[in-house]
């Protein structure tokens, strides 16, 4: 038997309870965050119900349904990368415009307080 590490997470029920936790807040963040997540949740309020007045197989239907869910997964996905891109990349730029900044004489980079 390994013995117990503090590191690990939760097991059982309270891990399914915990993930339910974390994808809910994961989805409040998206929602109140990304415009372009909100536009595919309100394109998808309206294509799925008009999927259910085409007269189509159930098949083809499902398929239509399965497409607008996916795409809320792809942005879903689109969000998350472009968060990680910007925390990773923030440090970048702020040493970028130190290394512009040595480029200057010292009265040229002064701050002055605004008016």
């Amino acid at each position: 038997m390994t013995p117990y590490s503090p590191y690990k997470g939760k097991s059982g029920i309270k891990r399914i309870f915990n993930a339910t936790g974390y994808s809910i807040a994961g989805f409040k963040a998206a929602f109140s965050h990304e415009a372009a997540f909100r536009q595919v949740l309100l394109l998808n309020l309206i294509l799925i119900p008009i999927s259910f007045s085409v007269d189509v197989s159930a098949l083809e239907q499902a398929l239509m349904v399965a497409v607008c869910l996916l795409a809320i997964i792809v942005e879903l996905f689109n969000s998350a990368i472009e968060a990680v891109v910007d925390r990773i990349s923030e440090p970048y730029r702020v040493c970028r415009r130190v290394n512009i900044l040595r480029d200057y004489p010292d009265d040229k980079t002064k701050l002055y307080p605004r008016n």
